[in-house]
C-alpha cells in the first residue's frame, strides 16, 4: 500500500509554490469566467507542471475554496479581533466587513454560478466560524451552549452574506454603512440579549 506524504505546509517551497499558483489563478480569475479557466491555464501561467499543481490541490475548484476561505478569514481578523466586546459597533464592523469584502471580489473576478456558488459557501462557513468563536469566547461550559451558539452565529452569517449579496446585485443602491446600520439594528436586540444569557 502506498502512501501519500503529507504536505508540510510551513516548508518555504510549499509556501512559494502555492503563492505562484494562487496568483495565477487570481490573474487568470480577472480575464475569464472561472468555468473557462482550466487547470492546464493555472499552470502554464504560474510556470509549474500539473504534477506539482495537483501535489498541492485537487482540482481548481479545491484552489478557489481554500484561496477564498484563507483571503476571507484574513480579511475578517484583520477588522474585528474576537477578542472584542460583541457590541452594536462591532457587528456594524463585522457587517461592512462582508460587504467590503463582496465589493472587492465582484468587482475584480469574473463570477459565473459555479465560483459565485462556491464563494458564497465558503463565505458563510468562514463568516459563522468566526462569529461563533466570537461569541463562545467568554462563556463557561461552551459545549453545552455550542448548538445555540451555532444557530445564533449562522443566522447572523445568513442575514449580512444574504443583504451583502443583494445589495451587490442591486448596484449598491444605498451607502453600505447606511446598510449595515439597518441590519444590526434588526439583529443586535436579540445577538446582544441571547450572548449576555450565554455568559
Amino acid at each position: 500500500m502506498t502512501v501519500t506524504p503529507v504536505k508540510n505546509t510551513e516548508d518555504p517551497r510549499v509556501k512559494r509554490t502555492r503563492q505562484l499558483l494562487r496568483q495565477a489563478f487570481d490573474a487568470l480569475l480577472a480575464e475569464k469566467p472561472f468555468e473557462a479557466i482550466s487547470v492546464q491555464d493555472i499552470t502554464e501561467r504560474a510556470t509549474v507542471n500539473r504534477g506539482t499543481f495537483y501535489a498541492h490541490y485537487q482540482d481548481k475548484f479545491d484552489l478557489a475554496d481554500r484561496a477564498a476561505r484563507e483571503v476571507f478569514q484574513r480579511h475578517l481578523t484583520g477588522t474585528v479581533q474576537v477578542t472584542s466586546p460583541l457590541t452594536e459597533d462591532t457587528l456594524q464592523r463585522l457587517c461592512l466587513a462582508v460587504f467590503d469584502f463582496l465589493v472587492k471580489t465582484y468587482g475584480h473576478c469574473k463570477l459565473d454560478r459555479q465560483l459565485e456558488a462556491l464563494l458564497e459557501r465558503a463565505m458563510y462557513e468562514v463568516l459563522s466560524g468566526f462569529i461563533a468563536d466570537w461569541l463562545g469566547q467568554d462563556t463557561r461550559d461552551t459545549r453545552a451552549r455550542r448548538p445555540t451558539l451555532a444557530i445564533t452565529a449562522q443566522t447572523i452569517s445568513s442575514a449580512f452574506i444574504g443583504a451583502g449579496l443583494r445589495w451587490i446585485r442591486d448596484q449598491r443602491t444605498c451607502p453600505a454603512a447606511e446598510l449595515a446600520q439597518q441590519i444590526v439594528a434588526i439583529l443586535a436586540p436579540g445577538v446582544l440579549d441571547g450572548a449576555r444569557r450565554l455568559q
